[in-house]
């Protein structure tokens, strides 16, 4: 149950990631090429149509940075889970060393 959460956690970040990619590449184009559209046919000005981008990828950048913290706090909530599986394990290990060398002892 515990891996195939962990693997759920992973294809979540990897998906989030890819799809975060894509929005990177697409939303400056985009906001390119409508800039260009609403000036050229004079729809708003130059200026006014920096003002809307700037806003626009102000949304954008909050938007992000929020992703981004959740992102890391669900990184380091596996870590954790995975630094609390390997001392487990070491401790069991050391636990399992002993038992040979207390077998090998007896006569």
């Amino acid at each position: 149950m515990v891996k195939k959460n962990v693997r759920h956690k992973n294809n979540y970040v990897k998906s989030k990631v890819a799809r975060w990619d894509m929005f990177a590449r697409f939303i400056p184009i985009s906001l390119l090429c409508l800039n260009i559209f609403l000036v050229t046919f004079n729809y708003v000005d130059f200026e006014n149509a920096f003002w809307i981008t700037m806003a626009l990828a102000s949304v954008i950048s909050c938007v992000w940075w929020v992703w981004t913290i959740t992102t890391i706090r669900l990184v380091r909530t596996t870590l954790k889970s995975a630094e609390d599986s390997l001392l487990e394990v070491k401790t069991e290990v050391k636990d399992v060393i002993e038992d040979v060398k207390d077998f090998r002892q007896r006569p």
